[in-house]
């Protein structure tokens, strides 16, 4: 009896191949945002109080920026992925499990870029006399992860889409009605947020940050973030890639 080869770790291989390039750049902010760190924590060194508010906002704006550009950045890596290398395969695997891999890839790689730059923020707001829970600042960092779970099964779904179809002649229709889709479940999803916000689930909850003794957030309405957002993330992203593993199967037969 032959025995059955799981294809998934030939596929997540063949995903960091790929990627390479990509993940350099995601490296590189990383290796700019530590820089910075580093520089502002020499700089809030004996400030007034004040000065060394406008050098948290600073870097903070950084660290926002840096976390947008990497996003973006990993969302084109996605969307420009081409068909894999089947010869390298002892035989086709199923379309779910070729965009699961590509979705486990890109998940991961966002999930480490995130949380390794949500660690340098904590270790440079340590220079301001800051005092901010680690677990609960790479926690922040895992929700907001989730929250974007969606767009790259969105973008995993677009591409497939456009590799399949095309758009050219009247391949254009399948791109213009994927951007309209993507727009309605965005809207879906925000506007389902917001009227359940803090409904049925629990709130996942802010870090704790203290200034000299003085906790910052007790005054704070709330104890932390809606925990329904992240369900529907998770509905949505499950949604996305089993349309692409469909769409894939469909092309391949």
């Amino acid at each position: 009896m032959k025995a059955r080869v799981n294809p998934l770790p030939t596929l997540l291989w063949l995903e960091l191949r790929k990627q390479l390039g990509w993940l350099m750049l995601l490296g590189g902010i990383l290796l700019l945002s530590l820089v910075v760190a580093l520089r502002v924590r020499q700089e809030a060194m004996g400030q007034p109080l004040d000065s060394v508010g406008g050098l948290f906002a600073g870097q903070f704006a950084v660290f926002i920026t840096a976390a947008f550009a990497g996003f973006l950045l990993l969302l084109a890596a996605l969307g420009r992925a081409g068909r894999v290398e089947s010869w390298l395969l002892l035989s086709v695997p199923p379309g779910l499990i070729h965009q699961l891999a590509r979705f486990l890839f890109a998940g991961a790689v966002l999930l480490v870029f995130a949380e390794a730059l949500a660690g340098l923020f904590w270790w440079g707001t340590r220079g301001f006399g800051l005092e901010l829970s680690l677990p609960g600042v790479l926690g922040l960092a895992l929700y907001g992860v989730i929250l974007g779970l969606p767009l790259l099964a969105l973008a995993l779904l677009g591409q497939t889409l456009t590799w399949a179809y095309g758009l050219s002649r009247l391949g254009w229709l399948s791109g213009a009605a994927l951007v309209l889709g993507i727009v309605a479940l965005l809207g879906w999803f925000f506007e389902l947020s917001a009227r359940t916000a803090y409904a049925f689930l629990p709130v996942w909850p802010f870090p704790a940050v203290r200034f000299q003794g003085v906790d910052l957030l007790a005054e704070a309405p709330v104890a932390g973030l809606p925990g329904e957002p992240l369900l529907y993330a998770l509905l949505l992203t499950a949604l996305g890639i089993v349309l692409a593993g469909r769409i894939w199967d469909e092309v391949e037969a």
